[in-house]
């Protein structure tokens, strides 16, 4: 199993963020540990294509906290020949260039602020709206400085009105972010670009059109549909590991979201509720929620810093 570093994730979170290379139509637990413990990985990405009892007894063999993030619409077409580029009366599209990286960034500002699905947070790992939009941006920002990696404006007059972003490798265009500006939504823009972007593979000369979906994205999974994709569905795990010493999280965003899940107050230096007793080894306590429940937590420390956490019920 290949794991990846995701640097804007990283960066901007305080932790590793490591993804798959790849979809894992089979989950091996053993070949997954290893790879977790070579890259000293914090946080693991996985999309997983598994029956449900299955699923569930290879997560718990991996022996790491883990949660369900999402339900992943995975959609492909083959790209039919010579279609020509769509038209949408006002509307054109310019590819970003550092001139015009900076409107981009403001736009993506724009729909993170205004999200059009529900973002579940974590237990396990802190992270804010602010967090998530710097990650957004310095990804998107990094399309520029990669070979076949491209983000694209679609403007109304010379107003940014949506973008969307993909990479094209081998023989196939992988479609990854895109987003409409609120004052725009529910017109017809979500289908042009998909639309977009399929003859953009067909002037490339690739053979398949690929992207990724939550399923409760309503907008996206139509537009899908609407240019034939096919689509198959993965769980999209999170794994909770922090074995780096390369990263030190932000203890400030540690405090913000142990306190949004109502946590009592902690003890010293450690924001993770009241602690009960200590348990066999010295990073281990008993913790108590408000609503009475009580789990173990473990934290890990270096040089009396908080690097690390882990909850276990």
């Amino acid at each position: 199993m290949n794991l990846l570093l995701s640097d804007s994730e990283s960066n901007s979170y305080g932790y590793s963020v490591y993804r798959s290379s790849d979809y894992q139509d089979e989950f091996d637990s053993l070949k997954f540990l290893n790879a977790a413990y070579q890259s000293e990985v914090d946080v693991v990405k996985l999309k997983l294509s598994l029956s449900n009892q299955e699923l569930h007894n290879q997560l718990n063999r991996a022996r790491f906290p883990f949660g369900i993030q999402t339900v992943i619409q995975r959609n492909q077409v083959a790209v039919p020949n010579q279609l020509s580029l769509p038209k949408m009366s006002g509307f054109n599209v310019e590819k970003v260039d550092k001139g015009s990286l900076q409107l981009l960034l403001e736009l993506v500002k724009s729909v993170i602020k205004s999200p059009t699905s529900i973002k579940y947070k974590s237990a396990f790992l802190p992270s804010n709206e602010d967090e998530y939009l710097v990650a957004t941006q310095n990804y998107l920002s990094g399309f520029l400085k990669r070979e076949g990696y491209a983000v694209w404006l679609v403007k109304k007059a010379s107003e940014p009105v949506a973008y969307f972003s993909g990479f094209f490798q081998d023989d196939s265009f992988e479609g990854v972010l895109y987003g409409v500006h609120p004052a725009y939504r529910k017109q017809g823009l979500s289908h042009f670009i998909y639309q977009t972007m399929l003859a953009f593979c067909s002037k490339k000369g690739v053979r398949s059109f690929k992207n990724d979906v939550e399923v409760h994205n309503l907008g996206s999974t139509i537009a899908a549909a609407g240019i034939g994709m096919s689509n198959q569905l993965y769980y999209h795990i999170n794994f909770y590991c922090f074995l780096s010493n390369k990263f030190r999280i932000k203890e400030d965003l540690w405090e913000s979201h142990f306190q949004s899940f109502n946590w009592q107050s902690g003890h010293r230096n450690i924001p993770t509720g009241k602690l009960l007793s200590s348990a066999t080894t010295a990073n281990h306590s008993l913790v108590q929620l408000t609503n009475g429940q009580t789990i173990m937590s473990k934290t890990y420390r270096r040089d009396s810093q908080l690097i690390g956490h882990e909850l276990y019920h």
